[in-house]
């Protein structure tokens, strides 16, 4: 028999099975594409190298290997695919089995060293997220690619054995909603409370609803968290991002649900303000907002305002009209020279301190909250069924 098959097709035709537990499901995870497409790419199979170039493929090249393919260093179960794309690049694609594919996932979307009945939810949850999402690159060729924007895949190296009987022991079981797979989403850490849906994308799911997440531990990281952003930080992340409101002076909640998630945010300027909404709150300042679940408080220095006398007290300054004196309740102090009016405000911000509680975007399964039922005696069901009610495994 030979060790290496190699199929070349001009047209791709290919589907994927939409079954699952009584049969085997075939998942494309989309290694290399778009803009990190190869010029080249070396496959090993059993010692036995090839190096491709787009020019080598007509269409499509299928690698099938007895056992183990390698893609330049990093080793894959199933079946390789090479497809040059329209940049005349190549396109990886590793079709494989889900269950392979899975003891992947597992240990790199969740620490192996955490409770089985945790590494069971893990499992049955980033099972039913692929099956439910089938077909999300198929505009790429594939099904989900191996990135955090579907979930996190590294191939044989990234197995353990762990999280491969988690697999195993759950084979096929998948999370339903009124008969229906849902959307299994979840976030590394809660710190005490998940968050609904509605509050984070804008949609009321009936299974992504807020509950308690008692049994987290308080020292996993993420639980609490503080971060400093300073004023010159700030500005020049806003920069970055094409919002053009000059140097950030302020940082304002305008809205929060009950649990203390940000759902309005209002960044302000020199030049303007951004209003920012549910997610995008946490988004704008990633690296000092890891979850949507925060307060900011400005620090800085009062503004001093010399006169003739000497340093003026701003709490006893009044605003001399046509009315009479006003006691002065302004945020800034203007002055009228010959050049315009020019505003000072009453305090010059330095830095910005978030205090928040989480890691991500909150919705749906807390990982640390799954490991801390574990160790309260849960078993997966229980905690799947905890984090997604209503919902039944199947």
């Amino acid at each position: 028999m030979k060790k290496l098959m190699l199929i070349f097709t001009i047209i791709c035709i290919c589907f994927t099975v939409n079954v699952y537990a009584e049969e085997d499901v075939i998942i494309r995870v989309g290694l290399y594409y778009g803009s990190s497409a190869k010029d080249s790419v070396e496959i090993n199979v059993d010692g036995e190298i090839t190096t491709y170039y787009p020019d080598d493929i007509d269409g499509q090249v299928d690698i099938v290997p007895e056992e183990f393919v390698k893609v330049n260093t990093s080793q894959y179960r199933g079946s390789i695919r090479l497809v040059r794309n329209s940049d005349n690049k190549i396109n990886i694609i590793n079709v494989v089995d889900i269950e392979d594919y899975l003891a992947s996932v597992i240990s790199k979307e969740m620490s192996p060293y955490f409770e089985e009945e945790a590494l069971k939810a893990q499992a049955v949850a980033s099972r039913t997220y692929a099956m439910a999402h089938l077909n999300k690159h198929k505009n790429d060729g594939f099904d989900v690619c191996q990135y955090i924007h579907c979930q996190v895949y590294g191939g044989v190296s990234m197995e353990n054995p762990k999280t491969t009987k988690a697999v195993d022991d759950t084979k096929g079981q998948v999370i339903k909603y009124d008969g229906q797979l849902i959307s299994a989403v979840y976030s590394a850490s809660s710190g005490g409370y998940t968050e609904s849906a509605v509050n984070v994308w804008g949609n009321d799911i009936p299974y992504l609803q807020a509950v308690s997440d008692e049994h987290e531990e308080e020292d996993v990281f993420g639980h609490k968290w503080t971060y400093e952003l300073t004023v010159s930080k700030a500005t020049e992340i806003m920069e970055s991002k094409g919002y053009e409101i000059g140097t950030v002076t302020d940082i304002v909640i305008n809205e929060t649900t009950e649990r203390g998630v940000v759902t309005k945010m209002t960044i302000k300027g020199t030049k303007g303000e951004k209003v920012f909404k549910k997610e995008s709150c946490r988004g704008v300042f990633p690296n000092h907002t890891i979850s949507q679940a925060f307060t900011v408080t400005p620090v800085g220095e009062n503004t001093t305002i010399y006169t003739t006398s000497g340093v003026a007290n701003k709490s006893e300054m009044y605003i001399l009209s046509a009315n009479g004196l006003s006691k002065s309740i302004l945020n800034s102090v203007s002055f009228l020279d010959k050049k315009g009016v020019h505003s000072v405000p009453q305090t010059n911000y330095t830095k910005f301190v978030f205090e928040g509680r989480g890691y991500g975007h909150l919705v749906g399964m807390s990982q640390n909250g799954a490991n801390g039922m574990a160790k309260q005696g849960y078993d997966y069901v229980q905690i799947l069924t905890h984090y997604y009610q209503g919902t039944e495994i199947d």
